[in-house]
């Protein structure tokens, strides 16, 4: 099993296309990698697809930040 290296921290809704994104964690470069489902996915960073892919049933059930359950 690979270790987690993209972390998912939270999903909002952008304000203006009301898309809904994506913000994860690399702990071990320290930086913030944000986006739209798709433009994660699509991505070239296969490290990055795959962890978002086990992380998948958490992401997809978690609230939204700033919005009512």
């Amino acid at each position: 099993m690979n270790e987690l290296r993209y972390h998912f921290m939270y999903k909002e809704r952008e304000a203006v296309s009301h898309k809904i994104i994506i913000q994860l964690m690399d702990f071990k470069e320290g930086i913030l990698v944000r986006g739209s489902m798709d433009q994660l996915l699509n991505m070239k960073n296969e490290q990055l697809r795959s962890d978002i892919q086990s992380q998948w049933d958490y992401i997809k059930n978690s609230p939204i930040l700033g919005e009512e359950i």
